[in-house]
């Protein structure tokens, strides 16, 4: 009996190591993620649009912080 339970104990070790292995080789290589640019715009004449020209739009105030209590 003490045989029967060695056996099933080998065969279970050596399954479970088999999926193991075979889990570990699909994820070889991370996903490849590829980034795509946007169209660009056209003017009337065909070539691309100028972005425009001056500063950035100024963000709002910061507001003061509330009095300590």
């Amino acid at each position: 009996m003490t045989n029967l339970r060695f056996v099933l104990l080998a065969t279970t070790a050596l399954t479970a190591m088999q999926f193991a292995s075979s889990a570990s080789h699909a994820q070889g290589a991370p996903p490849l993620v590829v980034a795509q640019a946007q169209p660009q715009e056209t003017g009337p004449d065909g070539k691309p649009k100028q972005p425009p020209k001056g500063p950035p739009a100024a963000a709002a105030p910061a507001r003061p912080a509330a009095p300590p209590c």
